[in-house]
Parts: structure tokens; sequence; C-alpha cells
């Protein structure tokens, strides 16, 4: 059994990683931009890319293929850095619903101008996240890979299930139909007897006189 001592120590475990865990995502938002970047905007999204070409501040960020941001900032590699950092002022409404395990990917988007696609993580998101600045990283492409074999074997299982329902439907009415042409022969031989038995003729006995 469990006592209170016990709960209250995984309780007090949990603290404490989750406030190691913002400890390292705040001295790492620091490293990259510096302190005051946490006032400038409400939510913010951090990464470092290899190719930024294109991208400039007000370049669109989408999350699941709606515009939930703008670039505010890119930096050129330089010292310990490699990749160009940028910093992307993202809404609210869509920064509680991204999971620390997301990934940033820059594209070419339409017409021709680039965009920050932000991928959804596997992880479900914290909506009581205590800061208001999130570290991602870029998507490699082995995770690509496996996103997409992810993504299509997703779309093959909704397809099976939808096929099986389709088909489950045509079984039904096939049922339907066979259930109609049965009760519609078991009417017509119900009909017929009466005529098949017009050419007989019945007589009722006397009745017996005492």
């Amino acid at each position: 059994m469990f006592g209170p001592t016990s709960v209250s120590r995984r309780r007090s475990r949990r603290v404490g990683l989750a406030l190691l865990s913002l400890l390292a995502a705040l001295t790492t938002v620091v490293l990259l931009w510096g302190g005051g970047v946490i006032r400038e905007e409400p939510c913010l999204l951090l990464a470092t890319v290899k190719d930024a070409s294109g991208l400039a501040e007000g370049t669109p960020v989408f999350y699941r293929g709606l515009q939930a941001g703008r670039v505010v900032g890119v930096r050129a590699p330089s010292g310990q850095f490699a990749g160009w950092r940028l910093r992307m002022a993202i809404e609210r409404s869509a920064f509680v619903h991204i999971s620390a395990d997301a990934r940033v990917r820059v594209e070419v988007g339409r017409p021709g101008r680039s965009q920050v696609v932000v991928l959804p993580g596997l992880q479900p998101p914290d909506h009581d996240y205590p800061v208001n600045v999130k570290v991602l990283n870029e998507v490699s492409t082995e995770e690509e890979g496996v996103r997409l074999f992810r993504d299509v074997l997703g779309g093959l299982s909704e397809l099976s299930r939808a096929k099986r329902s389709e088909a489950e439907v045509i079984e039904l009415r096939e049922e339907v139909q066979r259930l109609r042409r049965r009760l519609a022969e078991l009417e017509a031989g119900r009909g017929a007897r009466p005529r098949a038995q017009t050419g007989h003729s019945f007589s009722v006995p006397p009745k017996e006189t005492q």
C-alpha cells in the first residue's frame, strides 16, 4: 500500500523534474537570444535550422495547416552556433497545443516564398507550461521518413475502416433485399392456396337425429 509519504515524494520528484526542464529551457533561451526576449512577445518559439534561405521578419509560420504566427527574428550562424537561429511569435491558441517534441521545417510555400512549418510532436502538449517560450529542433531526414510512414499508415487504416463500413452497408442492403423477396414469395404463396382449392367441393354431413 502507498501512504501519504510516498505520494508526496512522487509529487515532489515530478515538480523537481519540471523545474529542471524549465531551467534548462530558460538557459537555452538566454544563450540563444538574451534574457530580454522573454518579455518581447506573448508566445515565442525558438529554433535553429541549417538553411534559412528566403526567411525574414514577417515570414509566416504554419501549424496544422493554419497560419499560427510569424518570424520576428533571424540570426546568422556565429561562434558556437552553427545554424540559423529563428525567433517566431505564435498565437497563444496554437502555442498551448505545441508539444515540447514538436519539430520545425523550412519549406518553399506559395507563390515560391519560404515559410516555416511546425510539425506536431508525438507527446501530448503540456497545457500548464509555465513560460511563454518553447525551444524546438529542426526535423531530421530520418524523422521525416518516420513521419511519412506514420502518416501513410494512418491514412491506410482510415481507408480500411471506411471500406469495411461500406462493405457492411452493402451486405446489410443485400440482406434486406433478400428478406423482401422472401416475404413477397410467402405472400404470393399464401394468396395462391385458395385458388388451388376452388375445384373441390366440400359437403357438411347432416346432423344425426335422435
